[in-house]
């Protein structure tokens, strides 16, 4: 089986490669015979909004030339995907496990279910490097628990007894800076999308997906209150001076990107005055910060500078989480562990701007 290391070891049939895309992305196209090129959107090969595009392209899959046999892997998988607990998960988490599932159909899905042992599925894993091992172990625990403790299709769960493998260590989203702030506010003025896009990313630290669909109509008393789209955990935001705590570093800027561009019902829009799309939107920022001279740093970096900066300015981690929506003590930690341990022990917010005094969604004198 032929793999793809940009999709986490599985490859995408009927792509073909013509240029790139100004954000750097390759330009890809899906070509099925005897049917007009389809273009794929600009993202990587390995984001979900690309590999949700790829499968909606391809529609319903083509059946094998055989039923797979009752009692196999094959129709463990099939179940699977067809069952209640495979179609209530978020559309990019089946798109990855509808990949692994799939080749993992293609390899073991005439063997019994019944015989599968930890050591079938290490030797499923051995040939790939720890980052899509780790994703093709995830389809075989969620398949394996389902068919064990939902369907009682299994005897009991093998893939427990498999470990992840050892990934290198990384923190992820690199946090911006201080100084990232300003470069990316001298270089884009109020009136540009992207500069609106920063201020409600630096105000609110929403995700980036999120945030395009953050506005002016969520804004209550002062309050900025939505729910994740990825948790869908609650957030709340303070977006006045006279409702923002003394930790919470508030200016004017997102007033005035609101007071300069036309009224939407929501802030980051496209040309049109649409929403813009939160598959597109996280590539089009990127370059935004690029174009600023801000490289390898990406909205969700805003999130974690955020993050430093209040734990910095001696929010709690109850205060932390609340406003960044985040469900955990440990995910808080993780997300604000850049803060600077002299301002952390200070806990002076010295960077602290004008006070915001104007209501968002109207035009300021």
């Amino acid at each position: 089986m032929r793999r793809d290391h940009g999709t986490n070891g599985v490859r995408l049939k009927g792509l073909s490669q013509s240029g790139h895309f100004p954000s750097g992305n390759p330009r890809f196209y899906l070509r099925r015979p005897g049917e007009k090129a389809l273009a794929m959107p600009d993202l990587p090969k390995s984001h979900p909004g690309f590999l949700a595009a790829w499968l909606a392209a391809m529609g319903p899959q083509k059946p094998g030339p055989q039923k797979p046999l009752t009692g196999t892997i094959g129709a463990l998988a099939a179940a699977y995907m067809a069952s209640a607990a495979y179609q209530n998960l978020a559309p990019g988490t089946r798109a990855y496990l509808r990949l692994h599932l799939e080749a993992i159909r293609t390899t073991w899905g005439t063997a019994r279910a019944d015989t599968l042992e930890p050591r079938h599925i290490r030797a499923d894993l051995a040939s790939l490097s720890p980052h899509p091992a780790n994703m093709r172990l995830k389809a075989w625990r969620a398949m394996c628990k389902w068919g064990f403790a939902e369907a009682a299709l299994l005897p009991a769960n093998p893939a427990l007894q498999v470990a992840k493998r050892v990934t290198p260590r990384s923190d992820g989203f690199t946090p911006w800076t201080r100084d990232d702030v300003a470069r990316f506010r001298a270089f884009w003025p109020h009136h540009t999308a992207q500069r609106m896009a920063f201020e409600v990313l630096h105000r609110t630290g929403a995700a980036i997906a999120d945030a395009c669909q953050i506005g002016p109509a969520m804004v209550r008393d002062g309050w900025l209150q939505y729910r994740r789209a990825k948790t869908g955990s609650a957030a709340v935001c303070p977006m006045t001076a006279d409702t923002a705590p003394g930790w919470f570093e508030h200016d004017d800027h997102l007033a005035l990107c609101v007071a300069a561009q036309p009224r939407h019902t929501v802030w980051i829009v496209t040309g049109q005055g649409a929403a813009k799309s939160r598959k597109s939107a996280s590539q089009w920022f990127s370059a935004a910060c690029r174009k600023a001279g801000i490289d390898g740093k990406t909205a969700h970096g805003i999130r974690k500078f955020r993050a430093g900066v209040f734990k910095e300015n001696g929010a709690s981690a109850d205060q932390r989480m609340a406003i960044l929506g985040h469900e955990t003590d440990a995910e808080a930690r993780r997300y604000s562990a850049g803060a600077s341990l002299v301002r952390t022990v200070t806990g002076t917010p010295d960077f602290q701007l004008p006070p915001q005094t104007s209501n968002f969604g109207q035009k300021t004198e």
